[in-house]
């Protein structure tokens, strides 16, 4: 009876009404724990401009002045801004129309919008707990998994990023999957994976690749357990759903879809024998290996996540990658941490895993997801996100069964199973009030910035670290030669100009350089209007009239005035002395320059001091700089005391 009871009430909440609450609270918890941190800083004046709590993510910028354009027009002349909206469409066209129907300031919109959309990860969290009829699992996950540590830390307030969207894709991914599998509607969830496989690119295109990976293991699992079930429309399906996937304009991806769909309805007509569907199949499965990229991109994701020392093309430039925390191999404990709040607890999520896959094959589909995560020991930090959804469904569901499996016909176990799954969202709850992570910008740096904006023209160019340069571009509407995406070879002009000790060669290699790279911007501007898309080569180069071949755009300027790698290759020493000497004749000025050098930079200085303190044709160091920043200690009438 009281076994009966508790599987009745169970079942109450598999009712449509139950979960819609069940996700309406779990996502006003994770809103909850996210206000903390605007709770512990709204009172602090240097965060706040224009009478508001700035962002704290460098990246945030970025987006932010690619909405600003969209609004206002704002940054007419920065190419980058061009190419931020079409990688990055869905998420600064919501923004922008955010701005335009809610009647707050865009800097509360971009302050508050993490929060709000990133919460909406609970809804795939509950919806595949009620599809393996587990509705409290999903619930006490969604809870769990809204607020560990590194999901939180990539969409808490202020956190402005595409990661808001970009996270949400996989756990809708993998609920779409599981309910074709769970659900007697699988036309609906069919179309479903469809739109948001279609969608997926304008989303977060480098995510496809573990799109990639669900789909293979989802096809492999509808293959070994559905086949026989219906083999056609299992065929039908892994078909339909490959084509979503293919590397190819949209246009292309729909019609394919649409001719696979009529294709289907000749083969249920004249009822095709059962070889002729696996010969259809495998032309699918040709056709999406050489059409979606996946083993390119895969390979460039790797390269670009394992690649370390200095960069070689032509010249050898400090590679990027090693500064880059994110990038770099990570302790055991910190996957723990950032998956699961500590080792115990993750070790707790793979047996969960374990048993789930055990009872739901389907859920090996989320095995990209979790292996993404423990891999991050290897590829870096920020793949441990990817693992939170599953491994905090895989905990929950273990700590259902041993309470069950302990208790069966208790009253008391769905309140113990309960109150043990909230407690462990309490070290996470914990961390968030610990992690007091500051704004990117401080209000006197800011003020400064904004003086900038007054006096500077948007086609001017501001020099400094690329830390800096989306700020810099959000609050100066000025230019920058580097920024946090194009932070490429150039990087060695901006470390040799701060390094240097002459303010003559500073300015006339400033000048050259920025010159020189506003005209490859026009150049490739024109370039563009001559062709169509497809014919443009990857990655995007053009040759000018002197058979110079060079990456523009987002492209190095220093590759183009030394020719790196080119058969008339500069000599480095001699290019460097006639420019230190004046001899060098400089392009007509058509912009102002400026520098800017924060007093926080002192920070980071002697990362910086790397990357021009190279010799380009060896890559070896130059010198050995003494780098000590003075504090002052004391002040008094004999002196000021460093």
């Amino acid at each position: 009876m009281q076994h009966n009871t508790t599987t009745s009430l169970q079942e109450r909440w598999m009712q449509p009404r139950s979960i819609v609450l069940l996700i309406a609270i779990a996502y006003l918890f994770s809103l909850a724990v996210r206000m903390i941190w605007v709770y512990q800083f709204h009172g602090v004046d240097a965060y706040r401009w224009h009478g508001q709590i700035m962002i704290n993510t460098n990246d945030g910028y970025y987006f932010a002045s690619a909405a600003q354009h969209l609004i206002n027009g704002a940054h007419p002349g920065n190419f980058r801004i061009e190419s931020a909206i079409r990688d990055y469409p869905v998420f600064i066209y919501l923004t922008a129309w955010l701005s335009k129907i809610l009647p707050f300031s865009f800097d509360t919109i971009i302050l508050y919008m993490p929060a709000f959309v990133a919460s909406l990860i609970v809804i795939p969290i509950v919806l595949i707990g009620r599809l393996l009829r587990l509705p409290l699992v999903g619930f006490f996950a969604a809870m769990l998994a809204a607020i560990s540590w590194s999901f939180y830390h990539r969409t808490m307030v202020g956190y402005y990023d595409s990661d808001m969207i970009a996270l949400l894709m996989p756990p809708f991914l993998l609920y779409g999957m599981v309910g074709y599998v769970h659900s007697q509607y699988r036309i609906r969830y069919l179309a479903f994976i469809i739109g948001l496989l279609l969608l997926y690119p304008y989303v977060y295109i480098q995510g496809t690749t573990v799109a990639y990976a669900m789909f293979l293991l989802w096809a492999f699992y509808l293959i070994l357990y559905l086949r026989k079930e219906s083999t056609f429309e299992t065929l039908f399906a892994i078909a339909v759903v490959s084509v979503a996937l293919w590397s190819q304009a949209l246009w292309v991806k729909v019609f394919a879809i649409a001719i696979t769909i009529l294709l289907r309805a000749v083969i249920k007509t004249r009822k095709i024998e059962n070889n002729r569907l696996y010969l259809l199949l495998a032309l699918y499965g040709l056709l999406f290996f050489f059409l979606s990229d996946i083993a390119m991109v895969s390979y460039a994701k790797l390269k670009a996540y394992t690649t370390t020392g200095t960069a070689t093309n032509g010249f050898h430039f400090y590679s990027v990658s090693q500064t880059i925390r994110e990038a770099g191999k990570i302790s055991w404990q910190t996957v723990a941490n950032r998956i699961s709040a500590g080792m115990p607890q993750l070790l707790f999520s793979m047996i969960g895993y374990l048993l789930l896959l055990y009872r739901y094959r389907i859920m090996i589909v989320a095995l990209p997801l979790l292996g993404l995560g423990i891999g991050a020991h290897w590829l870096g930090l920020r793949f441990t996100v990817y693992a939170i959804p599953i491994a905090a469904f895989s905990l929950v569901y273990l700590v259902r069964e041993i309470v069950f499996m302990a208790a069966p016909k208790s009253r008391l176990a769905l309140p113990i199973f309960s109150l043990l799954s909230l407690l462990f969202t309490i070290p996470h709850i914990k961390h968030v009030f610990h992690y007091g992570v500051p704004t990117v910008m401080q209000k006197a740096e800011v003020q400064v910035l904004d003086q900038l904006r007054q006096v500077a023209k948007p086609n001017d160019f501001t020099i400094t670290w690329w830390d800096y340069g989306y700020p810099l571009w959000y609050y100066g509407n000025t230019r920058t030669l580097i920024d946090g995406g194009k932070h490429n070879h150039d990087n060695f002009i901006v470390s040799n100009v701060l390094l240097s000790d002459s303010p003559a060669y500073a300015a006339r290699f400033l000048r050259l350089s920025v010159e020189s790279y506003a005209k490859m911007v026009d150049s490739y501007r024109d370039f563009l209007k001559t062709l169509d898309r497809k014919q443009i080569p990857k990655p995007y180069r053009m040759v000018d009239k002197e058979g110079r071949v060079y990456h523009a755009g987002g492209g190095a300027v220093i590759d183009f005035l030394l020719r790196s790698g080119q058969k008339d290759q500069k000599d480095t020493d001699s290019f460097f002395e006639t420019l230190e000497e004046g001899k060098l004749s400089l392009p007509k000025r058509s912009r102002d320059i400026y520098l800017y050098l924060p007093y926080r930079m002192i920070d980071i200085f002697p990362t910086v001091m790397l990357f021009g303190n190279i010799d380009l044709s060896t890559g070896e160091k130059l010198y050995d700089p003494v780098f000590a920043p003075g504090y002052v200690v004391k002040r008094s009438t004999n002196g000021t005391f460093l």
